[in-house]
């Protein structure tokens, strides 16, 4: 696996600490499934430092996390088994096969799958349908067309933006409509759409995020 300058963003103490906290939509999310899963096998793709796999293993999930950062999951491993944590982990590109299809009741995805062209966000969407047991849940979050970060950078191809104005600059990223997302997720039963914005700093200047976050049931 080739290094990255995920591996520089990573290895830097002083992003580190925003990344630590799990996000909470993501909190709530984990309180009602574990009403319905109450030890269900959890993929967290594209885990960053394992913020989420760890809040997931904290409640008695069995977690399997995936990101491209070595430095990312070796710090995640070393909290794992300094706090017997049940998580395993694997180095691997999202956009990759990467399990056996029905391998897992819930999927989750934060922030990741819309690094790329609108076919590789579709792609990787149906890799985590095809990934989910029958009854299965995925939640993911992908960015707005309200976000300050459309528009900004090079146009790679419609709503898709090779953006400087971001945490991790030099990131190709496509943007979402409602409309756009359902048709993406049409072989999903059930379908849930909210969004959440804020305001966040950027090289000191206030910047607009705006992201969908997504609930769906195979």
């Amino acid at each position: 696996m080739k290094s990255t300058s995920w591996e520089k963003y990573w290895g830097s103490e002083e992003k580190l600490d925003h990344w630590k906290v799990p996000e909470p939509e993501v909190i709530d999310f984990i309180k009602e499934v574990k009403e319905i899963h109450s030890t269900a096998s959890v993929l967290d793709l594209g885990c960053g430092l394992g913020r989420h796999s760890i809040a997931f293993a904290e409640e008695g999930f069995d977690v399997q996390a995936v990101d491209f950062s070595k430095e990312a999951l070796e710090q995640l491993d070393d909290i794992g088994k300094k706090n017997d944590l049940q998580i395993q982990i694997r180095i691997g590109d999202y956009r990759s096969t990467l399990y056996e299809n029905e391998s897992f009741e819930i999927v989750l995805s934060y922030n990741v799958l819309y690094h790329g062209s609108r076919d590789e966000f579709q792609n990787s969407i149906k890799k985590c349908y095809n990934y989910l047991k029958p009854n299965g849940i995925f939640m993911f979050t992908c960015v707005t067309r309200d976000d300050d970060k459309y528009g900004n950078g090079k146009m790679k191809a419609p709503h898709t933006y090779l953006s400087e104005n971001s945490v991790h600059p030099g990131d190709i990223h496509y943007f979402s409509s409602e409309e756009d997302l359902n048709e993406m997720l049409c072989m999903f039963k059930a379908i849930s759409l909210s969004r959440k914005e804020h305001e966040w700093i950027y090289k000191g200047e206030k910047r607009f995020s705006s992201y969908w976050v997504v609930v769906a049931r195979k």
